[in-house]
């Protein structure tokens, strides 16, 4: 060893006194960034929140218009992750904006001047710039409640115990988050952090891994329901033909938090339509892309759970 220490002091020192080569000293930054990098650097991201999002034009990831006039595809105040800001369609003409929801990427429309397409139907737009994520789910504790405001701040409330939110991200001194009450609403959570494990608690980490959004489950019970009046419109006019009634075919919605079951009666109506429910489940499967979900066929059955 000591032999060895010598030989390097020799060939850097030449028998003087030991100069460090240049090289070691900038390697110094560098350690000292690999050191710091993990504490100083988090998660960040950029969204748009629209007030009335159900008067955006959206189009979905193949770029396929997305009927958004309904609060079952969009909640009022919905946070759009921005992927990119200023993008184009691939006619390479039409202007958007490149956006996620809840592990969904869609589109949203913008006009020449480079605006959101009937922007002033929207409400409140406002871009929220480098907001550290949070994406956990908690449960609220105390039987005095927590605060939760609306994300224009001009209604409040108070969450009562037991109440469970999904926190999205950091915004203006609070958590901007999603209620699990059904409806899905967004709003402002103020915690304090003094009073964790007192009046809340987390609950579950990166939900959105874990649970189908209500937004894509409610698509998918859209899309199916469609399918269901499509039956209904087919048989009446099979029956006015032939003047005989037929049982009409219809899927049974079966929802849990982490999956959804559809099941086709009567069973017989399986042998009359494979080919239509092969297109239902490929249509299924264009809402689920990027989600960590997919369709799974069995028989008279479609299952939509993780993969």
């Amino acid at each position: 060893m000591e032999g060895s220490i010598k030989a390097v002091k020799k060939k850097f020192c030449g028998g003087g006194r030991c100069r460090p080569p240049l090289a070691s000293f900038l390697w110094i930054p560098f350690i000292i960034s690999l050191a710091v990098s993990p504490v100083a650097q988090s998660q960040t991201s950029d969204f748009l929140i629209v007030e009335r999002p159900d008067h955006l034009v959206v189009y979905d990831a193949f770029q396929q218009s997305v009927k958004s006039r309904s609060e079952d595809v969009f909640r009022p105040f919905t946070p759009f992750k921005i992927l990119r800001l200023h993008d184009v369609l691939s006619d390479g003409l039409t202007r958007c904006s490149k956006v996620e929801v809840e592990g969904t990427v869609f589109y949203l429309l913008r006009n020449e001047r480079g605006q959101l397409v009937d922007a002033k139907e929207l409400g409140m737009v406002r871009q929220v710039q480098r907001a550290g994520t949070i994406d956990d789910t908690i449960e609220v504790l105390s039987s005095s409640g927590v605060a939760w405001e609306s994300p224009d701040e001009r209604s409040s409330m108070v969450l009562r115990a037991g109440d469970r939110c999904v926190r999205l991200f950091e915004f203006a001194g609070a958590d901007y988050a999603r209620r699990l009450d059904g409806r899905g609403d967004y709003g402002l959570l103020r915690l304090s952090k003094d009073e964790k494990g007192s009046a809340w608690r987390t609950i579950q980490e990166e939900p959105s891994r874990v649970t189908l959004s209500p937004m894509i489950r409610d698509r998918v019970i859209g899309r199916i329901r469609e399918a269901n009046l499509t039956y209904v419109d087919v048989y009446a006019l099979l029956s006015d033909e032939t003047r005989k009634r037929f049982p009409v075919p219809q899927w049974d919605i079966t929802s849990t938090a982490t999956s959804l079951t559809c099941v086709l009666r009567p069973k017989s109506a399986v042998a009359f339509y494979p080919q239509s429910i092969k297109a239902l489940s490929s249509t299924l499967r264009t809402y689920l892309l990027g989600t960590g979900y997919d369709v799974f066929e069995q028989g008279d059955e479609i299952e939509i759970r993780r993969r």
